[in-house]
């Protein structure tokens, strides 16, 4: 709108003297201003729309708490936000053009100068490189988010998640009372799943990883805490596990025994981190832990399993025991099935068994452990996708404007081109001269974009796990696409001005 208020300088000029007012020109710029902002608000909420739908399709089990409708709140917002561009992009422009409007020099022989003063292209030189900066801002933030993202995806997440099946079953207690009415069910719905072809295993725990959930406990062991006496003892996740667990889930056991049958109380396996946290100079099989307090029985350590990613890919990694679930009858449990092809293809028969031993339970939260891990990351997508989105916006944006200023200036420099043709130069000079006006306006924005992309990265620094702020990948990476894509913007206005005619252009001087 700057670009193209310069452009109209005459024409105001003309306006103005002809009788018109400021005041009418402005409502005029203003007018055309919001004329374009409603047209493109009114087009973009119908893409938005568009997009929205199809968005929402790709995206599988969005979480319950995101709610994406265009309801009055986003009408609302998108009118504001319409009419503040309007606002911004018509009254800057038209007062930035009118109060420099100098009769004499749109209308009179100062009008056929052969370039444009450079003050009249500051503003429009600033706002570019500032899109620039912003542009290069957001690549470098994207860029991050992306590596990061690309890291947290490689963790070890401690398990076999592949052709696992998994889902949740809650047992009523007005139908089932007792304990061992839940160990009967659990016992025979665990028996005949390993009865269908294609299951290699299958087993339950009372907590499964990457569920949100947590169940903790206070204990200590034998020997007392390590460290000072006053030392507090941590919270321990304490999980109740079938027999076969371990095996199912694929979580290897360092050392010891994973349960048996046999095992009903006062055995637990504890993980790595809680071994090395009470035991850190020996072996923690053998060794024996209770509630803090002295309540409650001593409890044997028959085995030490290996850590799992519990509270996410990212996520700390904390103590952890397991207890036989025989021991601690629950009412719920998480299912876990090893399958020997593709694991939902397992769900109708799981379904129907299900049914068969108590048609009104349900079957919750069926998904393969793959996609557990996958729904644990949703965040982390989601701000990643959306800063890269961003991002691109911001650099269409940028190399819109880049291209705008560009044209504009060596649309003003035509009598100058067209002056040194005649005396000599080539077409390629004129290339140069046109590029070199974009790669010093780019210079100018990626030099502060680069500083304000590091300051963003060391802001951001929780977030990049295992991704330095000052990566030089991404650094290098999204510099050298902004210096591309400048050197495209700028091209076509060189390669326009390189065509033109040295006589047409003195002859129409």
């Amino acid at each position: 709108m700057l670009a193209r208020t310069l452009v109209r300088a005459p024409e105001l000029g003309l306006r103005r003297a002809l009788g018109a007012s400021r005041l009418q020109l402005v409502r005029q710029l203003m007018t055309e201003s919001l004329l374009l902002a409603s047209i493109g608000g009114a087009t973009g909420v119908l893409l938005g729309r568009w997009a929205l739908d199809g968005v929402l399709t790709l995206v599988e089990d969005l979480p319950p708490w995101i709610q994406l409708q265009m309801d009055w709140r986003f009408v609302s917002f998108i009118c504001a936000a319409v009419a503040l561009c309007a606002a911004v992009a018509g009254l800057v422009p038209a007062g930035s053009v009118l109060r420099r409007l100098d009769l004499r020099g749109v209308l009179g022989p100062g009008a056929q100068r052969a370039t444009a003063p450079g003050s009249r292209v500051s503003s429009l030189r600033a706002l570019v490189a500032g899109e620039i900066a912003l542009a290069l801002v957001l690549l470098l933030a994207a860029g991050l988010f992306g590596r990061a993202l690309v890291r947290v995806m490689q963790i070890e997440p401690g398990i076999r998640p592949e052709r696992v099946l998994t889902y949740g079953l809650l047992l009523p207690e007005a139908k089932y009372r007792s304990s061992a009415e839940r160990l009967a069910f659990f016992d025979q719905h665990l028996a005949r799943l390993r009865a269908l072809p294609d299951v290699q295993s299958a087993s339950a725990s009372t907590i499964l990883p990457f569920s949100d959930q947590h169940i903790g406990n206070f204990l200590e062991p034998e020997e007392g805490l390590p460290g000072s006496p006053d030392a507090s003892p941590p919270v321990i996740l304490t999980r109740m596990s079938f027999p076969g667990y371990f095996e199912t889930m694929g979580i290897p056991l360092r050392t010891g025994r994973s349960f048996r049958e046999a095992d009903r109380a006062n055995v637990v396996i504890v993980n790595e981190t809680m071994a090395r946290l009470f035991w850190p100079a020996g072996s923690a099989v053998g060794k024996r832990v209770r509630s803090v307090g002295g309540a409650g029985p001593w409890l044997d350590v028959i085995g030490v399993a290996g850590d799992i990613r519990h509270y996410g890919l990212e996520g700390e990694i904390r103590p952890g025991i397991y207890v036989p679930f025989h021991a601690m009858p629950q009412s719920f449990v998480g299912i876990v099935i090893r399958t020997n092809g593709d694991p939902l293809r397992l769900a109708p028969d799981v379904r129907s068994l299900l049914k068969e031993q108590d048609p009104t339970l349900p079957l919750a939260g069926l998904a393969t452990m793959e996609e557990r891990i996958g729904r644990s990351l949703f965040l982390r997508r989601a701000y990643s996708s959306m800063t890269a989105t961003f991002a691109l916006v911001a650099l269409a944006m940028a190399m819109t404007g880049l291209y705008g200023i560009i044209a504009y200036v060596a649309g003003q420099r035509t009598r100058e081109f067209g002056v040194r043709l005649a005396l000599g130069a080539q077409a390629r000079d004129l290339r140069q001269a046109v590029v070199r006006e974009g790669v010093r306006l780019a210079a100018v924005g990626i030099g502060i974009g680069i500083a304000g992309g590091i300051l963003a990265g060391l802001a951001l620094r929780p977030l990049l796990v295992g991704v330095s702020p000052l990566d030089p990948v991404v650094l290098l990476g999204a510099t050298a696409l902004l210096v591309a894509i400048v050197l495209g913007a700028s091209l076509a206005p060189a390669i326009r001005a390189a065509r033109l005619n040295a006589v047409d252009v003195l002859r129409a001087e």
